[in-house]
This record gives structure tokens, C-alpha cells and sequence, in this order.
């Protein structure tokens, strides 16, 4: 079964790497004019945002046309969880992860995230590093799909918990 993300696309099994691989679609080439525009639309939307998480959570939310109900849906959680993480309260690393994805943020805006939730990608972390992957390579918003491969993979889902 072939599932695709924006950009990603999985083949089929790979018998050397024990499961599915990914062919990543990467528009090539790329100019350094075209990285210095996505630069500039990526500072304009960083220099924008405010300092807590709660209220950045809640202007991503409305700035990719989520709802705390909507996001709540995309990543299977109850949208008082949402609601709570927007009024301040600590959010799990994972849950974090979960909606930077579904919501197709950026490596750079979840990373921003995570930070103001006082959470931190660890360059050390197996898991931690296939996060960073995600975020980097992008279009991995399907959550139930990402699950079931996570599941497979032996690894804890994203989403769908408490704070």
C-alpha cells in the first residue's frame, strides 16, 4: 500500500531496512534566491508571533485555519486538551510533535514551539531525531497514518493523550 504525504511518498517494503521506504519529492534545483525568499517569509512569520505558548499554539492555529475542534480531530485528542494548552497549561512533548505536524508547521516554527512549551528536540534521542526528520522533510499531517507506521516502527504514538 503506497500513502503520501505533501512531498513524501512511500514506495513499498524495503527487505534491506525491514519495513516501508520514502521517496522525498524535493523541487531541485534550488537557488539561493528562492532559500533567501523562504528565509524572509519564514522571519516575517517568526517576528510575528508572541512570546508564550499558549498564544503562539493559538496563532498557528488560526494562521493554517484550525479551530481548537479541527485540531483536535487531526490529532485525536479532546479539544478541551487543545483549549487547556492554549490557556497556558503544559503541554507533553508528543502532543506538541502531534499538532506541529498536523498542522504542517515548519522544523523552525514547531521547533519555536516546543521551546516555549519548555520542551526541547535532544540530538540524542533516536526518537527525538526521526521527530526532526519529519518536521524537516514536512507533508507527515496524516496523523493515523504516521501511528499506525510509528506502531510498526515500535515506537509511541504521537497525539491523542492528555496535556
Amino acid at each position: 500500500m503506497s500513502h503520501h504525504w505533501a512531498g513524501v511518498k512511500r514506495e513499498r517494503e524495503c527487505s534491506a531496512c525491514s519495513g516501508p521506504f520514502y521517496l522525498i519529492e524535493r523541487n531541485l534545483p534550488v537557488s539561493l534566491k528562492s532559500m533567501l525568499l523562504e528565509a524572509e517569509r519564514q522571519a516575517a512569520i517568526m517576528s510575528m508571533l508572541p512570546v508564550g505558548f499558549g498564544d503562539t499554539l493559538k496563532a498557528h492555529m488560526e494562521r493554517k485555519g484550525f479551530t481548537q475542534e479541527t485540531l483536535a480531530e487531526a490529532v485525536g485528542m479532546d479539544p478541551r486538551t487543545i483549549q487547556r494548552m492554549i490557556s497556558g497549561k503544559q503541554a507533553s512533548f508528543r502532543n506538541v510533535i502531534a499538532i506541529s505536524l498536523a498542522m504542517g508547521l515548519s522544523y523552525i516554527e514547531a521547533e519555536d514551539l516546543l521551546k516555549k512549551a519548555g520542551l526541547l528536540l535532544l540530538p540524542t534521542n533516536k526518537e527525538h531525531l526521526l521527530f526532526m526528520q519529519m518536521l524537516q522533510v514536512g507533508g507527515f499531517s496524516d496523523l493515523e497514518i504516521v501511528n499506525a507506521e510509528l506502531s510498526e516502527l515500535g515506537v509511541q504514538r504521537l497525539g491523542g493523550g492528555g496535556i
